[in-house]
């Protein structure tokens, strides 16, 4: 056999120089080695030849797979390979951070502080409030610690807040708090400030994690191609791929119901597009990721207006897995001295008709039981979205905020519908219900519209008629100016139940760096009876080098 150099090309892309091996029948061998460097995958085994140290395969043992055209007075061999064959790729284009991040653990200290002194047409003090905080972070540890004193006549208090130290693993996107923090079961549940222990997800701690299941979009090329992403109707990313399968993880931009369109244009300029739908939830989570909140410790009673003021023990957790790209399953419970509380949790997506949520609970006070649920719908499209949801609690359900006898609440309803379009605007509305067991029962109807009239001009409006002991009617109505990047004004409207006043402001916000913002607003209100008054306000803040003074 011969041995000699040729260029390469698999499906137009060029591989540069191989070595190749001619045989006196005519076969052309090429190294095992060299075939999966150019890109081919899967190829059979045992079908190569032994040369020294290297195997080498004669290319017509990959046929149907994989044919070629030999040249030897150019020395070129083209190849042309099934996609199957060829190897896949994945792009993940999801955000990725600008520059590489680094978790920073060095020994520091602040201490914030804010005092606000109020006085009265006499400029005499009526009330002064400093609040302040206090922290160190030592070797990853974070000690923290706030306070509160006031003084008005005839009072004086200066009061501790929230003590603890926090640990953050962003490896495993977990926060340890052992101290003083606020706690939450979920859906049906209650909250409550602890003093204990708290393990709990915290995906803030890496902000480029993505949770939910993200839109993948998968595709066979034969020949070196670009392909455009778009995304109703938007270019959100463009890619240059080699042939072969490939997947696009993570598209952005892409969320509740809408297209994708995959445009390819491939290396003899042929274009071909195509259309994907799909619809996707931030609520759910993706297949094995979970999030979960777990805390015990005792509850903090008068939180505010006592510093070591802690009442009985109480738990409260919740834990939610994603299962499937279209079901999150969940689990959550609370209980102290008084009561338990604990009810499953499911997130569904219902393909592309929108998403559901269902919720229940148990509870136990004192021997009295109790049942709640929850049901929840919606939908976002490109134009329209709406859902519905509805809530109901038995006559004696309780939590770790609720105790039988105050609970009120039997039955709630909500239904609302909005359609957004870029030249007529943005319209929603919503229809409550509320049934209690206890007192009237309460009607919400709301209307809301906005619309930008001009580039730098925008309209809105709310509407509302909510029927109680009596019927209230509201209109609010106004225009938004804006000046420039931080300066705005407006004007708007408000009338209930023959009431109604008038407002025109213009406010500049002050820059997150060294800068002046201010705010002035003038006001005219005619009451019921036809009287009429007017008052003005106004405010400035400073943010200087060393402090903030407004």
């Amino acid at each position: 056999m011969d041995k000699a150099i040729f260029k390469v090309f698999l499906n137009t892309e060029d591989n540069g120089e191989r070595f190749l091996l001619i045989a006196k029948d005519g076969a052309v061998l090429v190294s095992r080695k060299d075939l999966f460097e150019i890109g081919l995958r899967n190829l059979p085994e045992g079908a190569g030849v032994a040369v020294g140290e290297e195997e080498y395969v004669p290319l017509k043992m990959l046929s149907p797979g994989l044919t070629f055209e030999f040249d030897e007075k150019e020395l070129v061999i083209r190849m042309t390979a099934r996609p199957d064959l060829l190897e896949k790729h994945s792009v993940d284009l999801s955000r990725k951070p600008d520059v590489k991040v680094s978790l920073l653990k060095y020994n520091t200290g602040f201490i914030n502080y804010g005092l606000s002194y109020d006085m009265d047409s006499d400029f005499k003090r009526t009330s002064m409030n400093l609040p302040l905080e206090a922290g160190l972070n030592i070797s990853g540890a974070l000690l923290y610690s706030n306070f509160s004193y006031s003084k008005s006549p005839g009072e004086e208090r200066f009061v501790r807040l929230l003590t603890n130290a926090t640990i953050d693993d962003a490896a495993s996107v977990r926060r340890f708090v052992a101290g003083d923090f606020n706690a939450s079961s979920g859906a049906l549940g209650g909250s409550a400030a602890l003093g204990g222990i708290s393990i709990s997800r915290n995906y803030s701690l890496s902000p480029y994690f993505i949770k939910s299941s993200g839109l993948d979009l998968s595709g066979v090329l034969t020949t070196p191609s670009e392909v455009e992403v778009y995304i109703n109707e938007n270019l959100v990313k463009s890619e240059k791929l080699l042939p072969g399968e490939f997947t696009l993880l993570n598209v952005p931009n892409a969320t509740g119901s809408g297209n994708a369109t995959l445009v390819i244009k491939d290396a003899f300029g042929k274009v071909e597009k195509v259309t994907i739908p799909f619809y996707l939830s931030t609520s759910l989570l993706k297949p094995g990721v979970s999030e979960y909140g777990y805390n015990i410790g005792f509850k903090r009673l008068n939180l505010g207006q006592e510093s070591l003021d802690y009442g009985g023990p109480a738990l409260i957790g919740f834990h939610r897995i994603g299962l499937t790209r279209a079901l999150t399953a969940g689990f959550r419970a609370e209980a102290d001295r008084d009561v338990y509380n604990a009810g499953p949790s499911a997130a569904f997506l219902l393909g592309r008709a929108g998403e559901a949520e269902a919720a229940a609970a148990f509870s136990n006070y004192g021997g009295t039981t109790g049942r709640g649920w929850t049901l929840g719908y919606g939908y976002a499209g490109r134009s329209f979205n709406g859902g519905a949801s509805a809530r109901g609690y038995s006559r004696y359900y309780s939590n770790i905020n609720l105790a039988p006898s105050q609970n009120k609440q039997r039955f709630e309803r909500t239904f609302r519908l909005g359609y957004n379009h870029k030249g007529f605007g943005s319209v929603s509305a919503a229809l409550t219900r509320t049934d209690n067991y206890e007192g009237t029962d309460r009607i919400r109807a709301s209307l809301f519209y906005s619309t930008r009239l001009a580039k730098d001009i925008s309209f809105f409006m709310t509407a509302g008629r909510t029927k109680a002991d009596t019927v209230t009617k509201d209109v609010f109505a106004g225009l938004i100016f804006l000046f420039g990047q931080n300066s705005s004004g407006g004007i708007n409207n408000q009338a209930q139940n023959g009431s109604s006043s008038q407002t025109a402001f213009v406010q500049k916000s002050a820059p997150t760096g060294v800068g002046t913002g201010y705010k002035l607003q003038a006001k005219r209100s005619t009451l019921e009876d036809d009287k009429s008054e007017f008052n003005g306000n106004g405010s400035v803040q400073y943010n200087g080098r060393y402090g903030i003074y407004s």
